[in-house]
C-alpha cells in the first residue's frame, strides 16, 4: 500500500512516522476525555431531576448533587474504561484485559455500594 501525507516541513522517513504517531496518540486521547465528558454531562444532565427535587430544601439539594455528580463521574469512568478496553483487548490483550477487568471492578463496586446503601 501508499501512505500519502503532506506537510510543510523537511523530514526524513522516521522523523515523519514518528510525528505522525505522536499526533494520531495525542487524537486518540483527546477522543477518549471528550468521550469521558459527554458521558459525564449527560448522566449529570440524568440526574438533574433529582437534584431539583433536593433544592426544595437548600442543603439537602447540595447534598444530592454531590451525590449525583459523585455517581455520574463513576459511572462515567467504569463505562469509559470499559469501552476502551474492549477495543484494546484485540488490538493489545496485555493492556487490555487488565484494564477490562479494572472498569469491571468498578462497576461492580457501584452496584454493592449501592445495594448495601438501600
Amino acid at each position: 500500500g501508499t501512505l500519502e501525507y503532506l506537510k510543510l516541513v523537511i523530514l526524513d522517513k522516521d522523523a515523519m512516522f514518528q510525528k505522525l504517531q505522536e499526533e494520531n496518540t495525542l487524537l486518540t486521547w483527546l477522543l477518549r476525555g471528550a468521550g469521558f465528558a459527554m458521558m459525564l454531562f449527560g448522566l449529570c444532565l440524568l440526574f438533574s431531576p433529582l437534584v431539583a427535587l433536593g433544592d426544595v430544601v437548600p442543603f439537602v439539594g447540595g447534598l444530592v448533587g454531590a451525590g449525583a455528580a459523585l455517581f455520574a463521574g463513576l459511572v462515567s469512568a467504569g463505562l469509559s474504561l470499559l469501552t476502551i478496553s474492549l477495543a484494546w483487548v484485540f488490538y493489545r490483550p496485555w493492556i487490555g484485559v487488565p484494564l477490562l477487568l479494572l472498569s469491571i471492578g468498578c462497576l461492580v463496586l457501584l452496584v454493592t455500594q449501592r445495594k448495601k446503601a438501600a
